[in-house]
């Protein structure tokens, strides 16, 4: 149980990353825009410490994305504004 969450929190991280470089968002600005430290974030981007349910959220409205799509196992896409 414990490695499908870890694998699960690792999905979640590497959606997260491909939005960032998508659109050349820094980690600095994620951790701002979520209210969190650079060094949490940094973190929650190697998998670490999983993403609240708040902060996933406020990352969907950021990318333009569904709360779904970040969780996703087929990824990001973009959802019409």
């Amino acid at each position: 149980m414990e490695d499908s969450l870890e694998a699960f929190r690792a999905h979640i991280a590497a959606n997260i990353t491909v939005e960032m470089e998508r659109r050349g968002i820094t980690q600095q600005q994620l951790a701002q825009t979520t209210g969190i430290s650079p060094q949490t974030m940094g973190r929650r981007l190697r998998g670490e410490y999983p993403f609240t349910t708040d902060e996933i959220g406020i990352l969907s409205r950021l990318f333009k994305v569904s709360v779904e799509a970040l969780v996703a196992r087929t990824g990001p896409q973009e959802i019409a504004s």
